[in-house]
């Protein structure tokens, strides 16, 4: 390989590398499907509404400089300077539904840009992780499907093709229009690209929807909610 392969602990992610903060909300693909199901038409997954994110600061090592002391080299550039290949995570955990471990991957040149804030975090606003938000490590890959944020994480390889796992070949993608049932879906799945930057989104929260409103005596009517910006924005 072009670089070496290393084994780090917990303690060795928080004492050897430099901690690095980052405030970004994580959000599932799915996030809003109950809409898209009711107001466009089916789709498959869980009948997720409004909720599906999280907004706070995570910290750990950049995950570029990991990879800088496995030794990742300039043989993994392109004939522009740009990075090529992937970074792929895993956990083997615990089964999956649909494989034996879990994983995604990301494009290397996500995680080499600093400004992108790739992390592996091992703490949630300034507390250790939970094991319910992927303790003792997990990917954060901001702006980008929280699928890819794998929690748990045992393994990270670099390497020329993206991850060969069910979750990356075979789910969070968008498929066109003629994939209208799972059998024609299947002629799709290795052309579709997986879902990476998600778009922007806003809810109003108040009013709810349907509810009767009153103008205040200004004439006006206080609406309350939130929007997260797209992709690495």
């Amino acid at each position: 390989m072009l670089f070496r392969s290393i084994d780090l602990t917990v303690d060795q992610l928080r004492n050897d590398y430099p901690q690095h903060a980052v405030l970004a909300a994580l959000q599932c693909a799915g996030n809003r499907r109950h809409s898209m199901r009711t107001l466009l038409k089916e789709v498959h997954g869980i009948d997720w509404f409004n909720q599906a994110l999280m907004n706070c600061t995570w910290s750990g090592p950049r995950l570029s400089a990991v990879l800088d002391r496995a030794g990742i080299t300039a043989n993994m550039k392109d004939g522009q300077g740009g990075w090529k290949g992937y970074v792929a995570f895993a956990c083997y955990e615990t089964l999956c539904q649909d494989d034996t471990w879990y994983g995604a991957g990301v494009p290397l040149s996500r995680v080499m840009d600093d400004e992108a804030d790739v992390i592996l975090a091992l703490d949630r606003n300034g507390e250790p992780l939970t094991a319910a938000h992927g303790a003792p490590v997990r990917a954060l890959v901001p702006g980008i499907a929280g699928a890819r944020s794998v929690k748990w994480l045992n393994r990270i390889t670099v390497q020329m093709v993206d991850s060969t796992n069910y979750y990356q070949t075979h789910d969070y993608k968008v498929l066109p229009c003629a994939a209208a049932d799972v059998k024609a879906a299947e002629e799709w799945w290795g052309l579709v690209a997986p879902m990476m930057d998600m778009p922007i989104n806003s809810v109003v929260g108040l009013p709810q929807c349907g509810s009767t409103v009153c103008l205040d005596a200004d004439g006006k009517v206080e609406a309350r909610g939130f929007a997260v910006p797209g992709g690495s924005d």
